[in-house]
């Protein structure tokens, strides 16, 4: 009875903090522990997988892992149940929840003393020792003067204190637990706090204390909380303890039978085990052995139920393993099928991006070419014009040359042939003079006059057609010369005005321009009949301006015959690009 009673104290302690979860949300709370006090498994796994889908915050998701340990601890899962209390204490460390560690860090040191009185050791339980755990939870809780917090603390202790057998310690530790919860005024734990008191008394085997502590937790539970099957299940456990070591029997069976009629309303298979493990010991010691054996076949019954359970369970997680190992491998079958994909979806874009990539630059050298093909015609085109137009020039430029020569020619003839002819005609005419007289020295004198005419226009037309300053002193100058000649004559005056200085021109443009000069010159004089001519040439830039005017009658252009227009003809040849 004794050992039984040192194993369950730990599960007796548990119900002191069933108040003191994460504050918050309330209603699932109380609804969370109703279920799990009642034994409604299902009920409480269900409304854990409600909080789970909205626990969206770190706070909401070590709140989660502590409310998944305390159920996996009531079920007796401590190995479970030591996981995930370590996992909310990790969230609540990493983002500074000191209160919520606190709470993680009692519990943890609740599943290390379990799972040290069943000899369980594994990596994960030596990552940290009670007395460090315990160290934490007293430190946060001056830190933060938090009583909540120094009812853990002092848990703790009274829980190191009980596994050291120092039972005085453990008790006046759970006594201060008492006071805090007398000044918070919270009566339901007050009671509960209780629970662990009787223990801690029936240690120091101070029985009948630990009696009339039991009848307040009795009494209260009858009038203020009848549905506490747990609660009660325990206050007659102890009391059927103390009685039996008191030797009181009679009161120890009439306890324990009621505790049994309760396991009808919680089903909690360890608690079964537990009462029926009294019952027998009780019935044995009172010589009744047929009822002794019955109870014993029902508590071999439980022991079967529990290892068929155990069975179950170890049979479930091994199909849950085997179950997620198929799931995993069949994610990464399907993992590496949509990499493939993914690969091949890849590889077909980058195929698409080339293909594109190649077309353009083929497009974009086609199209070069086709640039090409036009600008080589262009330039072809215009090397042919070009060629063209230097034979149009080298072709007017032949032309021109002939004419200064044929006109050097006439010229010449005229000066030479002519001029020489009409002087010796004018000879002649002085000698017929003297020796005609009378009536006809008035023909002479006209025929004279005429020859002299004709004399002074040959002259003037052999020194039109030579342009020796033109050769010598440049365009300005010859033109300048020109100028003074017809205007010695006396019937036209001609004046130069330019604006060249002293630019020099290329000799065929210079002759073209002196002969387009001429040319308006001789037309002016021939055709005109005016008094007064202007010539003004003007340079700007790659452009020779010029412009003859004179105060003759003039002419339109537009009714010139072209037979009849040959020096404006030549003029426009000459002017073509």
């Amino acid at each position: 009875m004794k050992i039984r009673l040192l194993l369950f104290i730990p599960i007796i302690l548990c119900s002191v903090f069933s108040g003191f979860s994460f504050a918050q949300n309330h209603k699932i709370s109380d609804t969370f522990y109703s279920s799990i006090y009642s034994g409604d498994w299902s009920k409480s796994y269900s409304l854990l997988k409600q909080y789970k889908q909205s626990a969206n915050t770190i706070k909401s998701k070590a709140k989660y892992h502590w409310y998944l340990g305390y159920l996996l601890l009531q079920k007796g899962d401590y190995f479970e149940a030591y996981k995930s209390f370590l996992e909310s204490r990790t969230y609540c460390v990493k983002h500074g929840l000191l209160k919520n560690q606190a709470k993680a860090e009692s519990r943890l040191i609740e599943c290390l003393y379990l799972l040290n009185n069943r000899n369980i050791s594994s990596e994960v339980i030596n990552l940290i020792s009670i007395d460090e755990l315990i160290d934490s939870t007293c430190k946060i809780a001056e830190e933060l003067d938090d009583d909540d917090i120094r009812i853990h603390c002092e848990y703790n202790k009274s829980t190191r204190a009980e596994n050291l057998k120092d039972y005085e310690s453990s008790l006046n530790h759970i006594e201060n637990m008492g006071t805090i919860y007398q000044k918070q005024k919270d009566t339901v734990r007050y009671i509960a706090n209780l629970l662990n008191i009787a223990p801690a008394l029936s240690k120091l085997k101070k029985y009948q204390e630990a009696i009339n502590v039991l009848n307040i937790t009795e009494s209260y539970y009858d009038k203020k909380d009848p549905e506490n099957y747990r609660s009660r299940i325990l206050v007659y456990s102890h009391k059927c303890d103390q009685y039996y070591y008191l030797n009181k029997l009679d009161s120890a069976l009439i306890t324990i039978k009621k505790a049994k009629n309760l396991l009808k309303n919680y089903n909690n298979l360890n608690y079964k085990i537990f009462v029926y493990e009294q019952l027998c010991d009780v019935y044995e010691k009172t010589e009744t052995y047929h009822e002794a054996f019955l109870a014993l076949k029902k508590l071999e019954q439980l022991r079967d139920s529990a290892q068929h359970q155990s069975l179950i369970k170890d049979i479930g997680e091994i199909k849950t393993k085997y179950e997620s190992a198929e799931k995993e491998k069949e994610n990464i079958i399907l993992k590496n099928r949509q990499q493939k994909y993914t690969y091949q979806i890849y590889i077909l874009i980058a195929l698409l991006v080339l293909t594109g990539f190649i077309g353009y630059i083929i497009y974009s050298n086609s199209k070069k070419k086709q640039l090409l093909a036009i600008r080589d015609k262009a330039l072809e085109k215009e090397k042919n014009d070009k060629l063209l137009k230097n034979l149009e020039l080298q072709s007017i430029d032949a032309m021109i040359s002939g004419q200064e020569k044929e006109r050097k020619r006439i010229a010449e003839d005229l000066h030479d042939n002519l001029g020489s002819t009409l002087a010796t005609l004018k000879l002649y005419l002085e000698t017929l003079k003297e020796r005609v007289k009378g009536d006809n020295s008035s023909m002479i004198k006209k025929t004279e006059s005429l020859l002299n005419e004709a004399y002074e226009k040959i002259r003037f037309m052999s020194h039109l057609r030579q342009h020796g300053n033109l050769a010598t002193k440049g365009l300005i100058p010859a033109v300048e010369d020109l100028a003074h000649k017809i205007s010695y004559s006396n019937k036209v005056d001609v004046r130069v005005a330019h604006h060249i200085e002293n630019k020099s021109l290329e000799n065929s443009l210079e002759l073209n321009v002196f002969r387009i000069i001429q040319e308006l010159l001789t037309n002016a004089i021939k055709h005109s009949n005016a008094k007064n001519v202007t010539v003004n040439i003007t340079c700007f830039e790659n452009s020779i301006n010029i412009l003859v005017e004179d105060d003759g009658s003039g002419f339109d252009t537009k009714k010139i015959h072209p037979k009849h227009g040959i020096g404006l003809s030549n003029i426009k040849n000459v002017l073509k690009p």
